[in-house]
């Protein structure tokens, strides 16, 4: 009986893709996208930026090269990033966890509700849509939930936690471990309209609500919760937008306005 065609070490080919439910497929030198298709699969990449599709969770995808370019894993199915693969994106639409490794992680969840763990590393978490759970470890790490009733943690390291999409009632995030020595929050100007930079000291009060027309930014220091005022003291409504531990000594200085 004639086997199965097996896919045979390709080099430096833009798209890698299997035949057969069970195979290895090589990337070599070269961009390549190894993509093995149903079933459990073996990929292995080498020199160049490359990109492993996993859908199946006995996939194995290898990079074999330390330092050869900055590589991706597309993944529908909970996976962790093995050495020397920097990047990963969870596709489709199941709740589904990501793991990063000793690197500078970039982490990106899917529409639904994922956990994503940055260990160690300079990492950036994105949680995308869903009711997310992200987790810096150790490093200087930067997590945004996006949309949804997100939770980041950010441990060790100075850490910023970013607020970049429209607020409101089911976009509310809870900030846990938060260190005024060294972590920041991130707001960005697209969404709470002040100018990019440090936040004017003028714009932050601590108390149940604006004290002033300049106040924007006002944290209850008795529940813990961060509220936008686009319009201080005036008739407009503050906007719930964080959750964090009260009785913080927070500044106008623990706040920047980034350029999202």
């Amino acid at each position: 009986m004639a086997q199965p065609a097996q896919a045979l070490p390709q080099r430096g080919l833009q798209q890698v893709s299997g035949r057969s439910p069970h195979e290895s497929l090589y990337g070599f030198d070269g961009n390549d996208t190894l993509d093995g298709g149903a079933g459990a699969d073996t990929m292995f990449g080498a020199n160049g930026n490359d990109i492993y599709v996993v859908d199946d969770a006995g996939d194995v995808f290898i990079e074999v090269s330390a330092g050869g370019g900055t590589d991706l894993v597309l993944t529908s199915v909970t996976r962790n990033l093995t050495a020397n693969i920097e990047n990963l994106v969870l596709t489709g639409g199941g709740s589904i966890t990501g793991y990063g490794n000793v690197l500078d992680n970039n982490l990106v969840g899917n529409v639904a509700n994922n956990s994503l763990y940055g260990f160690d590393g300079a990492d950036e978490l994105n949680g995308q849509g869903g009711d997310d759970l992200l987790f810096g470890g150790n490093g200087d790490d930067v997590l945004d939930g996006s949309s949804g009733t997100d939770t980041l943690t950010g441990a060790a390291g100075a850490d910023t936690f970013a607020f970049s999409t429209s607020l409101g009632p089911s976009n509310v995030d809870t900030i846990v471990g938060f260190s005024v020595a060294d972590d920041t929050i991130e707001l960005a100007q697209s969404v709470f309209s002040m100018s990019v930079g440090a936040l004017d000291a003028n714009a932050f009060v601590i108390g149940a609500a604006a004290a002033d027309a300049d106040d924007r930014i006002v944290y209850n220091s008795s529940t813990g919760q961060l509220f936008y005022d686009a319009d201080g003291n005036g008739a407009g409504a503050q906007v719930l937008f964080a959750v964090m531990a009260p009785g913080l000594a927070l500044t106008s200085a623990d706040f920047i306005i980034g350029t999202g």
